[in-house]
């Protein structure tokens, strides 16, 4: 039985028809990532930041998250523009599970998505690029103090550019299984102990990319548990 329209909605009915999301321990939304964003029903960004008007429409067409109290995986697939501005107040505190793929992401909003879910302990991003390539560019202001306390065992993230700041910001609190799918060679190419000089003795890294037999070499001199692929 759905609560009526006149009282208070405590367990997430949202229309006619609908679960209550407080039913959910996992969620997936898929969006077609090849949709234009008018199709998305998504505000174009013409500047650094939303205007007053933009933002109005915007919080008034927002997908409310916050009664999925005991949401444990949330898996999105599509634009990151879509995500942060059409779903809110994503509970975290039993999410342990999130991957954001088919986005396109910068490096600091990805750490500011991890400082947002504190109990994750796995994550999937993809892919992370510069922020002239992102559809939200840097959104978000991001300023550690010290690092980044991470309960992660496991990581996935397909980059474009250098996430060696993304990793030497996280403190690990246990030894992780991280893969990186490196889709740009000049990335693939760079010195890596930098990357990897914060990552926990014994962790098992998998890097897929375009790396050469002297980049192998160096990365394996840095990382005992390392396999490569394409």
């Amino acid at each position: 039985m759905r609560p009526s329209s006149e009282k208070t909605d405590h367990y997430g009915w949202s229309g006619s028809g609908q679960a209550p999301l407080a039913a959910f321990k996992r969620i997936t939304i898929n969006i077609n990532v090849s949709e234009r964003l008018e199709e998305l029903d998504l505000l174009p960004i013409t500047g650094l930041d939303r205007t007053l008007e933009e933002k109005i429409v915007i919080n008034g067409d927002r997908v409310d998250l916050s009664s999925a109290l005991y949401l444990e995986e949330f898996r999105f697939q599509g634009s990151h523009l879509f995500l942060a501005e059409k779903l809110l107040n994503l509970p975290r505190a039993f999410l342990t599970l999130l991957s954001i793929t088919c986005s396109k992401i910068s490096v600091n909003d990805t750490l500011f998505t991890l400082q947002a879910c504190p109990y994750l302990t796995e994550a999937t991003f993809a892919t992370v690029c510069a922020e002239v390539d992102c559809e939200l560019g840097n959104r978000f202001d991001l300023k550690l103090v010290g690092k980044l306390p991470s309960p992660l065992l496991k990581l996935t993230i397909t980059t474009s550019v250098d996430v060696t700041h993304f990793m030497r910001s996280l403190d690990w609190k246990y030894v992780p299984i991280i893969t990186i799918n490196v889709l740009d060679d000049g990335v693939a190419a760079q010195n890596w102990e930098r990357c990897f000089a914060c990552v926990p003795m014994g962790t098992q890294v998998t890097m897929n990319g375009n790396f050469s037999n002297e980049n192998m070499a160096e990365i394996r001199g840095d990382i005992f548990c390392v396999s490569f692929g394409r």
